[in-house]
């Protein structure tokens, strides 16, 4: 269970401030009419110092009791935008980078069981490379590869285009890189050849219509960077990239899903609250996919099967995260799983980087990690166009 925030209820908004890892709080302010019924609640937290956007300081001794009323916040500061820039990219890069991280880190592993990880290697904590695919340490397979295919799309295009999305997609297929999906590849081929996407990937799907892997899944991440708080365009756009080559409506949802969650651990700060939204925010998702996602955290390490289908991906990943103390706990957790490691790594290692942020990552895996600056970079791209429309919105000057 995360620590608490500390809440503070005004005449028309709920405060809170979200506890990180950072030298820093994030002050973050919400509208819930509803809970101004609530008593403000106190709670113990270690604290030496709470910035707000304005950059306003107010000290207090640590392991002090801290209480404040910020009656008087102006409506303009309302938005879950009001995450501080710093740790807005600080956070974005968290999840690109942990994305690949735990796709190297699991990538050495990917077919092997748990036990025979542990025979062989013991419990797997360093890049070690190898594998089937005789990776070096550190470098990423198709998981980040494609991830970074679609990033890269969006800042070209600033928009989403599924089309250019596609392209990019089959562009990537003919530079032959080493590990492909088997159902991803036969919709790129049918697009290479002349097919539109949606003629590609609703053939392949008819020919095998329980087809339900974890191709989109692993890449779909920077779609919750790029909409941020837009929840309708999170939806629409996470399943559309999943269409693009996984139509299958538990493949387009678990997008959907993996990405809500993604956003709110970023705005909220807390992972059951964040689970919570993002189940929420996906109410029109199938019965019996977000019964699953529920149910998630509690499951016996015995009940998880790191397979390659979508929904077994997400039970992994999302048991890893939520039961893990860190980071480097989460995405070790993962890895050692087995079975389709690297897509496990990869999707909890977002989910973790999202919310523990990119201080967070051991340095001694980021100092191994393949085009790490390129990683890094292209969501410091994709956060600034946040920070440029809350600037332009509100009239915040840049840092």
């Amino acid at each position: 269970m995360d620590e608490p925030r500390a809440w503070v209820t005004g005449s028309t908004q709920e405060c809170y401030l979200t506890p990180t890892l950072s030298p820093s709080l994030t002050l973050g302010v919400r509208k819930r009419k509803d809970l101004i019924k609530n008593a403000q609640k106190r709670v113990s937290i270690e604290v030496q110092s709470i910035l707000t956007f304005r950059g306003e300081v107010a000290s207090h001794p640590r392991g002090g009791l801290y209480k404040a009323a910020y009656a008087k916040m102006k409506a303009k500061f309302v938005d879950s935008r009001i995450l501080m820039l710093k740790d807005l990219r600080a956070h974005f890069r968290g999840c690109l980078l942990g994305l690949a991280v735990g796709d190297a880190l699991g990538g050495p592993l990917e077919f092997m069981d748990a036990k025979a990880i542990e025979k062989k290697h013991g419990r797997v904590a360093e890049m070690i490379g190898g594998g089937w695919l005789h990776l070096k340490a550190g470098d990423y397979t198709d998981d980040t590869q494609m991830a970074l295919r679609l990033a890269e799309s969006l800042l070209d295009q600033n928009a989403f285009a599924p089309d250019a999305i596609a392209a990019s997609f089959v562009d990537w297929l003919n530079s032959s890189p080493p590990d492909v999906g088997n159902h991803t590849r036969q919709v790129l081929d049918k697009i290479a050849a002349g097919q539109d996407w949606k003629g590609a990937t609703t053939n392949v799907q008819r020919v095998s219509p329980q087809s339900a892997g974890n191709g989109s899944l692993m890449r779909c991440a920077p779609v919750a960077l790029w909409t941020w708080d837009d929840a309708q365009k999170r939806i629409e756009y996470s399943k559309t990239q999943s269409e693009i080559t996984h139509a299958h409506q538990e493949c387009q949802w678990s997008c959907a899903l993996a990405n809500a969650f993604i956003f709110h651990l970023m705005s909220c700060g807390v992972r059951d609250v964040a689970l919570d939204r993002a189940l929420n925010e996906c109410r029109d998702a199938p019965g019996h996919l977000r019964k699953r996602v529920q149910l998630a955290s509690g499951k016996m390490k015995s009940e998880l099967k790191p397979t390659g289908y979508v929904l077994d991906t997400l039970d992994c990943a999302i048991w890893s995260f939520m039961n893990a103390e860190s980071f480097e706990d989460a995405v070790v957790s993962a890895v050692n799983l087995g079975g389709d490691a690297d897509t496990t790594g990869a999707v909890c290692g977002a989910f973790a980087g999202a919310f523990y942020g990119e201080r967070q990552i051991p340095a001694r895996w980021l100092d191994v990690l393949q085009n790490r600056d390129h990683i890094a970079n292209v969501a410091t791209q994709i956060a600034a166009r946040h920070h440029n429309a809350v600037s332009d919105s509100q009239g915040h000057g840049k840092p």
